[in-house]
């Protein structure tokens, strides 16, 4: 990552309050996870749907759809 992007992104944390690097990392740490766990649901619902079956065993139930990547993003 470029230095200039890590700044910008430290600059975006601290201005938010988080002032310590570690804790930062930790967060941006977290983000990526639901990410990338967001992006294999929707692969997976993707699948039910073309094949017509319900999703086996979501990650995501309909109470916490909120904490998906694609939802909160924006």
């Amino acid at each position: 990552m470029p230095q200039q992007t890590k700044e910008k992104l430290f600059e975006i944390m601290a201005n938010s309050g988080l002032n310590d690097k570690l804790t930062c990392i930790q967060q941006i740490t977290y983000l990526l996870f639901l990410k990338i766990i967001d992006d294999q649901e929707l692969v997976r619902e993707k699948n039910a749907n073309l094949l017509g079956v319900p999703l086996d065993n979501p990650l995501f139930d309909a109470e916490h759809q909120n904490c998906r990547w694609s939802v909160f993003k924006q």
